[in-house]
């Protein structure tokens, strides 16, 4: 959770600074929170000095329940001033909130006194632990059930169509304008591969949560565990998502201690809960949560800005294909075209980078005076002198297999024709 506070990196940094009059627009507890915000203080804040003093809160012992929560609130603060920028959210943040769930409620020692006293303590209930890694692993349930059936009303037809196909050309050709890597051609290229693809995706999914209904075998968790984080790093892998890697780390919560404590010969003392965390408490915010997350999952009634990050994981989900689907046809999609010219030209590098944290921007309403103000603080800092920007929409055409060019079909001038 700290690493994922502090990934908020300082050229993200730069284009909030220069919006500094953009109105803050919070989720989850701070969704109601919407004024003129300072965001080159208090976001450096919430991302470097915050989370750190969380960080020595729990090594040191004193207030452990205090850091998470300081750790939590900085997440808040940092996903919300990212999300200021357009009307949904993203799943940024998602997985570590949820992840703090299970060390809020638990009852844990800091790490001093664990290597001070040589014991691991352990609660004496593991219904915290239990709730956190539930809520961890729907997450990759529901984008699951979404591709099986709830997010189209089609029957695993976004892995038996051409829709993961199109999705991993729309991701590479269009989003990161670069060829789709060789070591993922045949998955372009060859129907029985992607469609066997597909089907795994789905299942690698599911087996998080299939493994929990066997929670209390330790073999059992440490499954769970490495499929979670199989899951990251086939978006990292496959998707080419940079930024899930600090996701890793919290797949620790899957292990079972005490097991890992008695493999270490670390003497185990049990440490009943007591207090206004007692058992009661656990129980009561895990199934609110669950509830929650379950019902936000397959409901587009519920405000997800607002139950943040207790909301639908739809991650490429969509059924990015033509029918009839037993057919290749093509696909067409709206995305953004970036023209951009520069002295020195702009290096293939810092051109990726660039659209990575900037492309989202283009459908805020204030769009063109926001590239105005963060586009060229951002081109400034990396030392490039601007001489044009314009973004405009592009119709594009995913040509239907064998064909796996990617042409723009028609292009309209910003903000609309």
């Amino acid at each position: 959770m700290i690493l994922c506070a502090t990934r908020f990196d300082n050229i993200f940094l730069e284009r909030i600074t220069a919006l500094s009059e953009i109105r803050f627009s919070g989720i989850g507890p701070l969704y109601f929170v919407s004024a003129e915000f300072a965001f080159g203080t208090a976001v450096p804040f919430c991302r470097l000095i915050l989370p750190w003093a969380a960080f020595l809160f729990m090594v040191v012992g004193f207030g452990r329940r205090i850091g998470v929560l300081l750790t939590a609130f900085s997440l808040w603060v940092v996903a919300s001033a990212e999300y200021t920028f357009f009307d949904g959210i993203s799943h940024d943040f998602h997985i570590p909130l949820l992840g703090c769930v299970a060390l809020i409620l638990g009852s844990c020692s800091s790490w001093w006194t664990v290597f001070k006293k040589k014991k691991l303590y352990a609660s004496a209930t593991s219904i915290s632990v239990m709730t956190g890694c539930f809520l961890l692993s729907f997450v990759f349930l529901n984008a699951a059930l979404y591709k099986i059936w709830f997010g189209n009303s089609e029957f695993l037809q976004w892995a038996l169509s051409d829709a993961f196909r199109n999705k991993l050309l729309m991701r590479y050709e269009i989003w990161l304008e670069r060829p789709v890597p060789d070591f993922l051609l045949p998955l372009v290229e060859n129907q029985l591969l992607w469609q066997i693809s597909g089907l795994g995706a789905i299942a690698l999914q599911m087996l998080p949560f299939i493994c929990l209904l066997g929670f209390k075998k330790t073999l059992f968790r440490i499954a769970a565990g490495a499929f979670f984080a199989a899951n990251i790093l086939g978006l990292f892998i496959v998707m080419k998502i940079t930024w899930v890697l600090p996701w890793l780390p919290i797949a620790l919560i899957f292990l079972d201690w005490e097991w890992v404590g008695k493999k270490l010969q670390v003497g185990l003392e049990t440490k009943k809960q007591s207090g206004a965390f007692s058992l009661r408490i656990p129980i009561f915010i895990g199934f609110v949560a669950s509830i929650l997350l379950i019902v936000s999952a397959f409901s587009s009634q519920l405000n997800s800005r607002l139950i943040y990050p207790f909301g639908p994981f739809r991650m490429y989900s969509n059924l990015e294909a033509s029918p009839p689907f037993d057919l290749h046809r093509p696909w067409f999609t709206r995305e953004s075209i970036w023209e951009i010219e520069t002295s020195p030209p702009l290096t293939l590098e810092d051109r990726a980078f660039f659209l990575r944290k900037f492309r989202a921007i283009w459908q805020y309403e204030d769009a063109p005076k926001t590239l105005d103000l963060a586009g060229r603080e951002w081109f400034k800092a990396k030392g490039y002198d601007i001489k044009s920007l314009t973004v405009k929409y592009g119709i594009y055409e995913i040509k239907p297999h064998p064909d796996r060019n990617v042409t723009v079909l028609k292009t309209l001038h910003f903000p609309a024709d």
